[in-house]
C-alpha cells in the first residue's frame, strides 16, 4: 500500500487484507485529524508506529504482489 501525503511525502506499507480493510473502512468514514495507526518493522530490531492523519492524504494506492 502506498500513501501520498498533501506534502507530497509518500508512504510504504506492506499490510495483511485485514489491516488493509480496516484501513478502507476507516477512510470513508473518517474526517478532518482522524488518524490511522500502521506498524512496520525498519529493521530487524525496530518496531515503528506511524500515525497518518485523515487531511493530510492525497491519494492511496492498493498493489498486490
Amino acid at each position: 500500500m502506498s500513501i501520498t501525503l498533501v506534502n507530497g511525502i509518500t508512504k510504504e506499507y506492506d499490510v495483511t487484507n485485514t489491516v488493509l480493510n480496516n484501513y478502507l473502512n476507516w477512510f470513508e468514514s473518517a474526517q478532518g485529524n482522524s488518524t490511522f495507526k500502521f506498524s512496520k518493522t525498519i529493521s530487524p530490531y525496530k518496531k515503528v508506529t506511524e500515525f497518518i492523519v485523515h487531511d493530510k492524504i492525497a491519494s492511496f494506492e492498493v498493489r498486490e504482489y
